[in-house]
């Protein structure tokens, strides 16, 4: 189970394997992928084994993907459209009054007339820095229902009050009668619960024999598998949607081909498409959040 690109650091930076749909440019896309192919050449792609076909193909569509597609960028944090300058005027003379509280009641000798005049000061405009916080927000989610509300009424306004305007975390779990502190401690507590340890037995190093010759995938049935892939499904960890696997198919087909019929050849079920990205939902608000057994995981594998 892969959780390490979870689990990061704050300050890691990890490449962003996230693309938008929308503008993208297909035709581009198409050729980006036969130009690679054919630089390569399908006869220096054909000696290669089921494994090194797909981490191939995964860097062709990946530079593609860059090429034609928006590439939503993780490591910049978006700004708060509702900090205004005198929010940040405000916070500075808080901040300083709150220090001065600190000096003086730090200072040897001090009066208490002092000190309690320094502490009402601070609290004066702490209450007016608190005031100001919210009416920034309010005025901006009033703006933003205003113009994303009568652009599109079912947009993300109806989305936002669809969740109750908040976000669910990954709560503390209970286990036994502690609690974990960290997100790393409770990832680890799902994966115990949900997903059996897999211990070293004989089959993992066996070679299974195929009973049967193997069988090529025909045109049709591949087509036809691949036609049916959803649109707008949740992607795995590599982050390549359902319509640039079938613009992929359509664009180098031969070479799509020869790697599902290399993986029936060896006998071979990927790496990559073994690591999985699991979503943990809550089953129902009114389930224990502190519970493991309260959610229920979703895996997203790699198509």
């Amino acid at each position: 189970m892969r959780i390490s690109g979870l689990c990061r650091r704050d300050g890691d930076r990890v490449e962003s394997r996230c693309w938008f749909l929308a503008e993208a440019r297909w035709a581009g896309l198409a050729i980006s992928l036969q130009e690679s192919a054919e630089a390569l050449g399908f006869g220096a792609y054909f000696v290669m084994t089921a494994e090194q076909k797909i981490r191939q193909i995964d860097e062709w569509l990946t530079q593609a993907c860059n090429e034609c597609l928006k590439k939503k960028d993780s490591s910049r944090k978006k700004g708060v459209v509702w900090w205004l300058e005198d929010l940040e005027r405000a916070k500075r003379r808080v901040r300083g009054l709150r220090k001065r509280c600190q000096r003086i009641r730090a200072t040897p000798g001090s009066r208490r007339e002092d000190q309690e005049e320094a502490w009402r000061g601070y609290k004066e405009e702490l209450n007016i820095y608190r005031r100001m916080l919210a009416d920034s927000k309010r005025q901006d989610w009033r703006n933003y229902v205003s113009e994303e509300g009568n652009r599109d009424p079912w947009g993300g306004v109806a989305k936002i009050l669809r969740s109750g305007g908040k976000g669910r975390g990954l709560a503390s779990l209970r286990v036994g009668n502690e609690y974990t502190r960290t997100w790393k401690d409770r990832v680890n507590v799902h994966l115990r619960e949900f997903f059996l340890e897999d211990n070293d037995v004989a089959w993992r190093d066996e070679v299974q024999e195929w009973q049967e010759e193997w069988r090529e995938c025909g045109w049709e049935e591949l087509g036809w598998a691949i036609a049916r892939l959803g649109n707008k499904e949740a992607p795995g960890l590599v982050g390549f949607r359902n319509e640039v696997l079938r613009a992929a198919w359509n664009a180098v087909p031969s070479y799509i081909k020869e790697m599902f019929d290399c993986c029936l050849r060896e006998g071979c079920f990927p790496t990559t498409w073994k690591e999985t990205r699991v979503v943990t939902l809550l089953k129902a608000p009114d389930k224990d959040p502190s519970m493991p057994r309260s959610y229920r995981p979703v895996s997203l594998l790699n198509g």
